[in-house]
């Protein structure tokens, strides 16, 4: 039964994913093979949703680029990058994010890939949580789209009446902009500040006090992934 399981596995990566199939045969061979022995079938499903939105994407490259993909190592290891990432994906909207990245990176003819897969284990470092507050930050960025905080279940300002469950979700949705912070995907904004004047410290953060905002990197990181941002950012 297993080995039927495995072998209508591997078949269906290939009759979804023909284009992908042909330029990384081991999409349909060898790393069908490992996805079928070692993940359980819902991630199998994973990888030919990867495969299905790949090829779909491929389709549409002119051919020149296509063989200039079959041909280069780095891109076919970017492709195999991206299949394990959707292995571990909880949704399709990220399987989504994670094609887009990768086409962006092998469709680039001067994109130094090694730089592109970098994105690709910053988008697995992040959870979805974190992933919608980066988008919010990302849609109101300069005024823009203010209502993207209206999709972010963001708690409600500590105070000294604060039940405890209250003050958990505030350290946990802190957590996540921190992380967010640390990978330099939004950083500070410290507003106008006088020459030589330095921002309050914020003893408990340990870092001096100030807004947060989308950073450049934030902003690369987003477009990549194929997340619509204003005009301008």
């Amino acid at each position: 039964m297993d080995d039927d399981l495995n072998t209508n596995t591997r078949d269906y990566i290939v009759a979804v994913g023909r284009s992908a199939v042909s330029l990384v045969p081991f999409v349909g061979g060898v790393l069908g093979e490992i996805i079928s022995v070692s993940v359980p079938r819902q991630r199998q499903d994973r990888i030919v949703e990867y495969v299905r939105m790949l090829d779909e994407k491929i389709n549409l490259l002119e051919d020149s680029m296509q063989k200039l993909i079959s041909e280069d190592p780095e891109r076919i290891d970017l492709i195999e990058s991206g299949a394990y990432s959707a292995a571990s994906s909880t949704s399709n909207q990220r399987i989504k994010y994670i094609v887009s990245l990768v086409i962006s990176g092998i469709s680039s003819e001067d994109s130094n890939i090694i730089r592109r897969k970098r994105l690709l284990k910053i988008l697995d470092e992040i959870d979805d949580d974190e992933l919608s507050i980066l988008i919010a930050f990302g849609q109101s960025y300069t005024g823009h789209a203010r209502d993207a905080w209206d999709k972010i279940d963001r708690p409600m300002p500590i105070h000294m009446q604060s039940e405890n469950d209250e003050i958990e979700r505030n350290h946990l949705f802190d957590f996540g902009q921190e992380r967010l912070l640390t990978l330099g995907l939004i950083s500070m904004n410290f507003g106008s500040l006088k020459r030589g004047q330095l921002p309050e410290f914020d003893p408990k953060k340990g870092r001096f006090k100030g807004g947060l905002r989308i950073s450049a990197m934030g902003r690369i990181f987003l477009k990549e992934v194929g997340v619509e941002q204003p005009m301008g950012s």
